[in-house]
């Protein structure tokens, strides 16, 4: 590990690692900010050189914060996978102050995407049998080298659009183990990907795999558990997740304008609408467009398809307008695939 100063504060860089100085300057990141919240800003940059980074702030909210920052555990979680032998996201170096920790990290490459947007968007039939074996394979790794990651899922993978190999980046929360942890406490990944594979075929394709070492039986009995676990959980969280959705303060649709809500991609992007040829409007009373807004959310989460994906919704004193997809040519960008 190198020490080294810049942009007015010590870095901890690893020894063969020389990322271009103008990335260690936080000042640099203010017009590259594409994710912030209360906690934790997130830049990408792009060096004099054309290098592209990633540099992640951490406010410290906690003594905790100051005395093991955030950043360095996300740092030491990086470098286990790496001598790991798993592929993740190339850490280079990491800071620490009384009021934030900041990492930052390699771009990767053009042929790396976000692991949700290629699922929803670009992925055939056949390329999501390969990226869920993808997913079995990684989690069987992870078990067999006896590390754990807290917070296992698609939004955390990247995948190679020429090959389908899987990276996995903000790896926050990964540690080594004891003993080797038990499949069911990472198993969220494969609920996510319920909306393109139904559970039971899954463990079809899975048994391919080494997880679980293959045996049918054990995979549809973990599946199932997994299905029943996420059912519970959504169960407890849907409450505050509907008042988050209707409030505007959700990741699943932005309120452009007071009273104006409109849907946002599978993957929690800001998209334009779809043209209007393509919309049907609905005039419903206030309370049935607003069920039929909030709930076409929880099919999504629960991996079930619907028949009108509703992707704006209007409220207008007692009654309400709802505009729903024609057709099934755009369902899936909104994360409704056929099966």
């Amino acid at each position: 590990m190198k020490i080294t100063r810049s942009g007015g504060r010590i870095w901890y860089t690893l020894d063969n690692a020389s990322p271009d100085e103008w990335a260690l300057d936080p000042e640099r990141c203010g017009n590259g900010v594409f994710k912030q919240s209360s906690t934790r800003t997130v830049s990408r940059i792009t060096a004099p050189s054309g290098a592209g980074y990633f540099v992640k702030q951490y406010v410290n909210r906690s003594w905790l914060d100051r005395l093991f920052p955030k950043a360095k555990r996300e740092f030491l979680s990086a470098e286990l996978l790496r001598k790991n032998g798993i592929l993740s996201a190339e850490y280079v170096g990491w800071s620490a102050s009384a009021g934030n920790s900041i990492i930052v990290s390699r771009a990767l490459p053009r042929e790396w995407v976000p692991f949700p947007e290629f699922w929803y968007s670009r992925a055939e039939p056949e390329t999501r049998c390969t990226l869920l074996k993808n997913i079995g394979f990684l989690l069987a790794c992870l078990i067999e080298k006896r590390i754990y990651h807290s917070d296992f899922h698609i939004g955390n993978l990247m995948v190679n659009e020429k090959d389908h190999s899987l990276c996995l980046v903000d790896p926050g929360g990964v540690r080594k183990t004891l003993f080797h942890p038990s499949p069911d406490s990472m198993s969220a990944c494969f609920m996510d990907l319920r909306s393109g594979i139904p559970v039971e075929k899954q463990a079809e394709f899975l048994s391919g795999t080494p997880l679980l070492n293959g045996n049918a039986g054990k995979l549809h009995s973990f599946l199932y558990r997994a299905s029943e676990n996420a059912s519970i959980r959504l169960e407890k969280e849907w409450p505050r997740r509907r008042r988050q959705i209707l409030s505007g303060s959700s990741k699943f649709a932005k309120e452009t304008v007071p009273g104006h809500w409109e849907r946002n991609s599978a993957w929690f992007a800001s998209l334009p609408l779809p043209p209007v040829e393509e919309l049907e409007t609905l005039v419903l009373p206030a309370k049935e467009a607003e069920t039929l807004w909030t709930d076409s959310f929880r099919s999504f989460l629960e991996g079930k398809n619907i028949d009108k994906v509703p992707v704006v919704y209007e409220k207008n004193g007692k009654s309400a307008v709802i505009r729903v997809l024609k057709t099934k040519k755009m369902k899936k960008i909104y994360g409704f695939l056929e099966k």
